[in-house]
C-alpha cells in the first residue's frame, strides 16, 4: 500500500488553477524589449547629433591653426579614447592584441603622413600659441568622436547580457537629420549677420554645386555603414577601420592620378592595414567567446 502523501497546492484545493504562464509569453516579452521605440531612436538621435556636430565642428576649425598632417595624426588618436571610454562603459574590452593593433595603426599613420608631408604648410608662420590651439581642437575632436561612437552602442546594449536591443537606422538617421535641419542650420544666419560666415547658395551651374551635392550623398552614404558597422561590429574595429582610408587613398592616387609612392608611404600603409587585421581578428574571437 502506498503511504506516500499527495500534496495539493493550496489554490488546486479551493478549485483555482494558477497560470504561470509559458517559455514562450516569456520571449514575446523579451522580443518587445528588445526594438528601440520611437521616443527613445529619437532622444538617441538627438544626443548622437550634438556630439556629432560638434566634432565636425573642433575637427573643421583645427585646420585653421594647424598642419593637415598634425591633424591627421592626432585625429588618428580616437582610438585609444574610443577603447578606453569603451572599457569603461563595458562595451570594450582591453587586451595585449587590441593595443598592438592600435600602436601599429597609429604608427602607420604617422609615417604616412610625415610621408606625405610638404613645405608648403599655409599655417607654418603661426605662432605656437596658435598651433597648439590647432592641436587641442584636433585632439578634442578625435575624443568627442570617440565618446559619440561609443554612445551608440552602449545605448543598444542590454545590461549583464549579450543580447542587443535593435535600432532602426532608417528611422535613427531621419531623426538626425530632422534635428540638423531645425536646430543648426539657422545658426548660419546668426553668422551671416556677425560678418563671419557669408550665407547664400552657390552659383547652381557651379562647381562648387556639383561638389556639394555629390559630397552629400557620398557623406549620408559613408555614415549609414558606418552606423550600421557599430551596431554589427564593435566601436574599436569601426574607429580604426577608418584609418583603411590611407591605404585605399594611396591606392587611388597611384592608379587614378599616378602619382608617385615613395617606400615609405607603402610601409606605413602595410602597418595600419596589419593593425586594423590583429583587431578584428580579436573582435572576432570576442564574438565567438560570447
Amino acid at each position: 500500500m502506498d503511504t506516500r502523501t499527495k500534496i495539493i497546492p493550496k489554490d488546486e484545493e479551493n478549485g483555482l488553477m494558477r497560470d504561470y504562464g509559458s517559455n514562450e509569453d516569456l520571449s514575446v516579452e523579451e522580443e518587445l524589449d528588445i526594438n528601440i521605440n520611437i521616443y527613445d531612436t529619437f532622444r538617441l538621435s538627438l544626443q548622437f547629433i550634438i556630439l556629432w556636430f560638434l566634432a565636425n565642428l573642433v575637427t573643421n576649425a583645427s585646420l585653421s591653426y594647424t598642419s593637415v598632417a598634425s591633424q591627421t595624426i592626432l585625429s588618428s588618436t580616437s582610438s585609444f579614447f574610443t577603447l578606453i571610454i569603451g572599457y569603461l562603459v563595458s562595451v570594450e574590452r582591453i587586451n595585449q592584441n587590441k593595443i598592438v593593433g592600435i600602436l601599429l595603426s597609429f604608427c602607420g599613420v604617422l609615417i604616412v603622413t610625415k610621408a606625405d608631408t610638404s613645405d608648403d604648410n599655409p599655417n607654418k608662420n603661426n605662432s605656437t600659441i596658435i598651433i597648439l590651439l590647432g592641436n587641442l581642437l584636433a585632439l578634442l575632436g578625435a575624443l568627442i568622436y570617440g565618446i559619440y561612437t561609443i554612445l551608440l552602442k552602449f545605448k543598444i546594449s542590454i545590461k549583464n547580457s549579450n543580447v542587443e536591443r535593435n535600432l532602426n537606422t532608417h528611422l535613427f538617421f531621419g531623426f538626425v537629420g530632422l534635428i540638423c535641419l531645425i536646430l543648426f542650420w539657422p545658426v548660419l544666419i546668426f553668422l551671416h549677420y556677425l560678418d563671419i560666415e557669408k550665407f547664400e547658395l552657390p552659383p547652381f551651374k557651379s562647381t562648387i554645386t556639383l561638389i556639394l551635392l555629390i559630397n552629400a550623398a557620398i557623406t549620408f552614404i559613408s555614415d549609414f555603414c558606418w552606423c550600421n558597422a557599430v551596431l554589427l561590429t564593435s566601436p574599436l574595429t569601426v574607429t580604426v577601420g577608418l584609418s583603411m582610408t590611407i591605404p585605399l587613398a594611396m591606392i587611388g592616387d597611384w592608379f587614378i592620378k599616378g602619382f608617385d609612392i615613395n617606400l615609405f608611404y607603402i610601409f606605413g600603409a602595410i602597418i595600419v592595414t596589419t593593425g586594423f587585421l590583429i583587431i578584428n581578428k580579436d573582435e572576432e574571437e570576442d564574438f565567438v567567446e560570447d
